[in-house]
């Protein structure tokens, strides 16, 4: 590529540009610019990327004990499971046998503000989602549909679900029918959720 002037001066400015944009993202917007990004990259890049993100995990020792606790999480179907009970209105009762869902009574308000709080959880744990774990993944899925609902009803915020959406949708946990099947299931409230 040629550019007027010097041409470590012009990759300069757009790297600035660039990198102005993605300050004004949210975190899930950066990460589906980034996916776009990483997938034009040849092997060598790749891992080299790799092995800079994996060093830089470690050497962030700090976060270690956290980021285990958010994997732990993101990935246990039952923690999971109670999570989204609680995102549907309910309380979960462990009885030693089994996880018993009882209906919750809140205040409207309150309902709202822990759904979005709830959504705003599910944001943090579904990009640590191990690929080839199907019940946590299913409890993902199935929380789409019904937080759909609710952002056309306008219980959450539409951008919370829109995240939500746009992670399963690059997730490589994600086959393609699963893909089908959120759209499926979310496509008819789509426009209503993007208004």
């Amino acid at each position: 590529m040629k550019y007027p002037g010097h041409p470590s001066t012009v990759f300069c400015e757009q790297v600035g540009t660039v990198t102005t944009l993605f300050e004004q993202w949210n975190d899930c917007e950066r990460t589906v610019v980034l996916y776009a990004l990483l997938k034009r990259l040849p092997f060598a890049n790749l891992k080299f990327l790799q092995l800079s993100i994996e060093y830089n995990i470690a050497q962030n020792y700090n976060s270690q004990s956290r980021l285990q606790i958010l994997e732990s999480n993101s990935n246990n179907g039952v923690f999971l499971a109670k999570l989204l009970a609680t995102y549907k209105g309910g309380k979960h009762v462990d009885t030693g046998e089994a996880v018993i869902y009882e209906a919750a009574e809140v205040f409207e308000g309150k309902r709202e503000q822990r759904k979005e709080e709830i959504l705003a959880e599910v944001l943090t744990y579904l990009p640590l989602l191990k690929p080839g774990n199907d019940d946590a993944k299913a409890i993902y899925m199935a929380i789409v549909p019904i937080a759909v609902e609710d952002s056309v009803r306008q219980l959450v915020p539409a951008e919370l679900v829109q995240q939500i959406l746009s992670y399963l949708l690059i997730h490589p946990a994600i086959t393609s029918d699963d893909r089908r099947y959120l759209l499926e299931n979310t496509l008819p409230s789509i426009p209503l959720l993007m208004r």
